[in-house]
């Protein structure tokens, strides 16, 4: 009996005292490793890089093919953003129409910024806020919706992207039967912009 009593003396002891250090030292380890993620992306050289904008299925394809190439690529996120498929990307977490985001992401010395968000309106906003900034990096826009093409060729990125207008074309022609013209479906992916 008194065998049993101090082995379960042993253990509730054990409990209490893991119990105890994880309340203690949980916050603190935490702080920490969230103060290290945070700093990563700020030691990393940035210099002749892309900076891709948002957390979208173009937007990861898109990185990972520049990876492939050796491009050198700065991801901006909002925050709590899903980062399982860019984990081992240089990530800013924050609002990429925010001159103080694009200037953390680099953005003074990157060739390009690459708005591929799902929301047009941010897209747009993301092209808008690097003018003001006032650098001569090129600006790329995914349009997602076909009505707001007009729109965002107003802030007057470089370039258009519209991969799932072109889809939905694509769709309808093969269902009613009509060969695609591989000239105008190029001309319809890529809408360019002239500077003015």
């Amino acid at each position: 009996m008194t065998r049993l009593y101090v082995v379960s003396l042993i253990i509730l002891g054990i409990t209490v005292f893991t119990t105890s250090a994880t309340t203690v030292l949980a916050p603190i380890v935490t702080g920490r490793l969230r103060k290290f993620i945070e700093t990563k992306g700020e030691s990393m050289e940035r210099n002749n890089h892309v900076i891709i904008v948002g957390n979208t299925t173009l937007s990861n394809n898109t990185y990972l093919e520049l990876q492939r190439r050796n491009i050198p690529v700065a991801v901006i996120v909002p925050r709590d953003s899903d980062l399982e498929e860019l984990a081992d990307a240089d990530i800013i977490e924050g609002d990429a129409s925010s001159v103080e985001i694009l200037r953390k992401a680099g953005v003074e010395k990157a060739q390009a910024v690459l708005a591929l968000g799902d929301d047009d309106s941010e897209n747009a906003f993301v092209v808008m806020a690097v003018k003001e900034v006032d650098v001569k990096v090129k600006t790329i826009c995914a349009v997602n919706d076909a009505k707001n093409i007009s729109r965002v060729r107003r802030v007057q990125p470089d370039m258009l992207i519209a991969p799932q207008v072109l889809g939905g074309e694509l769709l309808a022609l093969a269902l009613s039967g009509e060969t695609p013209d591989p000239d105008e479906l190029m001309d319809r992916l890529f809408s360019f912009m002239e500077k003015s």
